[in-house]
């Protein structure tokens, strides 16, 4: 874990938040920031730890997580570049989930004493970080209100769709649409609420369809419009290109 030095201003991540704020402002946060490179599957930060600010993810991969009564994992967001993390804990004492790389990442950390302030004086930051409260909310909802009505197949093409969503497909060859992250099969299961044993066999089931092909480390989706045909019914990705 590396702290390192990053201009706002000569940010390449256009889609930062913090790109809302005025030319002028973006000094005053390199001032009040911190930066940091983490390597893969380190933590963050961790469930019921004291929140002092929001961590925006430069570039890299991230899960948020919280545990179960039994220990086991639960993931709850996934998160890349551009998106925030924390942001749930912000305005509470303790941090309600934790968060852990799923690659190497650069993440930007603003305290809450800082984004106070900012949220008071900047109305276009401050709405556009209100518009994405909203719509995490409304996504949330919908995957609460649907997941128990789902099969476990159901949920596991959620996942994959999810994954996707949040991370597209690998830049290395974009019409091979090999998904933009490795997921374990414990980490599918835990999106999807289901077990790693039955994820393989739904992958192998899926493979079989031909809607996806393993490679390696890697997923496939050879047909995403198909996919997306299968959950259509639960209204999840109703505004999803097919």
């Amino acid at each position: 874990m590396n702290k390192i030095n990053s201009a706002c201003a000569l940010c390449e991540n256009k889609n930062c938040f913090i790109q809302k704020l005025p030319s002028q402002r973006l000094s005053w946060v390199d001032a009040k920031k911190y930066t940091v490179c983490f390597p893969k599957d380190q933590n963050i930060f961790w469930e019921n730890a004291e929140v002092n600010g929001i961590h925006f993810i430069k570039n890299g991969k991230v899960k948020v997580f919280s545990s179960g009564l039994n220990k086991k994992d639960k993931v709850v967001r996934l998160a890349g570049d551009g998106h925030i993390i924390g942001h749930r804990g912000y305005g509470a004492e303790q941090y309600p989930v934790s968060a852990a790389t799923l690659s190497e990442s650069t993440i930007c950390f603003i305290d809450n004493g800082s984004l106070y302030e900012l949220f008071m004086t900047n109305p276009v930051f401050t709405y556009t970080m209100m518009m994405f409260y909203s719509q995490e909310l409304r996504k949330s909802e919908q995957r609460a209100k649907y997941n128990s009505q789902m099969s476990s197949k159901e949920r596991i093409i959620a996942a994959l769709l999810y994954a996707k969503e949040t991370f597209g497909y690998s830049q290395t060859d974009l019409n091979a649409q090999i998904l933009n992250v490795y997921l374990t099969r414990s980490e599918i299961a835990s999106i999807a609420d289901t077990t790693a044993e039955e994820v393989s066999r739904t992958l192998t089931i899926l493979e079989s369809e031909k809607h996806i092909l393993k490679k390696g480390r890697n997923i496939q989706l050879l047909n995403e419009k198909k996919l997306l045909d299968l959950i259509r019914d639960y209204g999840i990705y109703d505004n999803a290109d097919s």
